[in-house]
């Protein structure tokens, strides 16, 4: 089984940033207004941001594992 790289595993370290980032975000949100009301701001001003950068640290991810791969000889991803 490869090896995660340093260069792949830079880009998981944002993923996981950006998920702590949405659950600070959420609590901090709660506490400032209702629930509901809280949801519908994240929803409308928040959501569409996170999943359009999410989605494209998820391709720079793809990116590096298929980089690693070809350089390393599968040894890492």
């Amino acid at each position: 089984m490869p090896a995660i790289s340093q260069q792949t595993g830079s880009f998981v370290d944002c993923l996981d940033l950006l998920r702590q980032l949405s659950e600070k975000l959420t609590e901090a949100m709660e506490r400032m207004y209702y629930q509901s009301d809280a949801d519908s701001i994240l929803e409308k001003e928040f959501y569409p941001a996170y999943e359009e950068l999410e989605s494209r640290i998820w391709k720079l991810a793809a990116e590096s594992m298929r980089d690693r791969a070809a350089v390393t000889r599968m040894r890492e991803i």
